[in-house]
């Protein structure tokens, strides 16, 4: 045997076939070829180097490119996360007057919704001097990360750039670590069993030229009657406590992000463009689950914050936490946090009735 084989039993036991060195080997193996799966793929337009149609659009350089093609420019903006999909600007048009697009992006935080409303004013020159925002209370959470979509956005990077380091750093990081969840694998599969002949994916949502979201799949399961929003809701809640990252930051607000809104209002009303904030409906099932979490008095905390902001820097806000405020209804709903128009179009009503911007005295 070498002689060098034999003054070292850790070179011994590795030249050895052994279970360890060989599932040790497999499994760098399948995480490597994973990760070249994923970024071949690109399920989620995340990279950039996807090589067929994404399973899932890139909403925010969608956005953008629809609203660079906007004619005319809008004058209102609809901004916030995903639970603001289907908040319809048609129905702002009809409020107000005003040509109005919705440039709602997933998982939109506070600096999110700054960068969107610079870029179209100062990129685009947009008349905007309306701003419609559903601040979802994980908008001030210091456990969301910028949505790893914005990276491969560059034409939000200028922006986001300059709302702190930490949260475009960790927008990084969670890039990197998609790379081997078993969503982001599932959808890479999924995608090369449609490019192979499969139709059953169906698109889960498309935008109109306004932004406005049409969850086509969703409607067309409630249309035939086959879609379990009870069955949705409990499955999604009981999961949620250990799958949502945010869920670790529900008691604690981001002073980062307190910041950045207050400059957003103070950069909104430089720029005498009238502020709309309210914090969206949730399911009571949610509101319920946030109570046993010991997270209300946080939304509390986020309310009183927005409220005493908002007057201070001649914004209007409205809590409408509760849905019954809005007097909503618990069907009109895709989940626990996403309504439906139905109920969008209650709180729009209710929101937008104030008469310095419908130009009258509401009824």
């Amino acid at each position: 045997m070498n002689q060098d084989l034999q003054s070292n039993p850790v070179k011994i036991s590795w030249s050895r076939p052994t279970f360890w060195r060989s599932f040790l080997l497999a499994s760098v193996c399948v995480l490597a070829l994973t990760v070249l799966l994923n970024l071949a793929v690109d399920p989620f337009s995340i990279y950039g180097s996807g090589i067929f149609e994404p399973y899932r659009i890139n909403s925010y350089i969608e956005k953008a490119e629809l609203f660079a093609r906007f004619d005319p420019p809008p004058e209102a903006l609809i901004l916030g996360s995903s639970r603001t999909g289907s908040v319809d600007p048609e129905v702002v048009h009809e409020l107000t007057g005003k040509i109005c697009f919705n440039w709602s992006v997933p998982s939109a935080g506070v600096e999110v919704a700054y960068a969107i409303v610079r870029m179209a004013v100062e990129d685009h020159g947009a008349p905007i001097d309306t701003v419609i925002v559903a601040v979802d209370p994980d908008a001030f959470n210091p456990a969301l990360w910028i949505h790893p979509q914005a990276l491969q956005a560059s034409m939000y990077s200028d922006y986001l750039g300059k709302s702190g380091s930490r949260p475009y750093f960790k927008a990084l990081l969670s890039s990197m670590f998609r790379l081997l969840t078993i969503e982001q694998t599932t959808a890479s599969m999924n995608v090369i069993r449609r490019e192979l002949g499969d139709t059953s994916f169906e698109a889960q949502e498309i935008y109109r030229a306004d932004g406005f979201a049409l969850y086509l799949k969703n409607e067309a399961d409630i249309e035939a009657g086959i879609y379990d929003l009870d069955g949705k809701i409990t499955e999604r809640l009981t999961t949620y406590p250990n799958e949502n990252p945010c869920i670790t930051g529900r008691t604690v607000l981001s002073r980062v992000r307190m910041d950045l809104w207050v400059e957003f209002l103070d950069y909104c009303r430089g720029k005498e463009i009238q502020v709309y904030a309210y914090l969206p409906p949730s399911h009571p099932g949610f509101i319920e689950l946030l109570k046993q979490l010991g997270a209300v008095e946080n939304l509390n905390e986020i309310s009183r914050f927005l409220e005493t902001t908002s007057d201070e820097y001649g914004a209007i806000f409205r809590d409408y936490s509760d849905l019954s405020s809005i007097g909503g209804n618990v069907d009109q709903f895709y989940d626990e946090v996403h309504m439906r128009k139905a109920n969008n179009d209650l709180l729009l009503i209710d929101l937008l009735s104030d008469s310095a911007i419908t130009g009258g005295e509401s009824e």
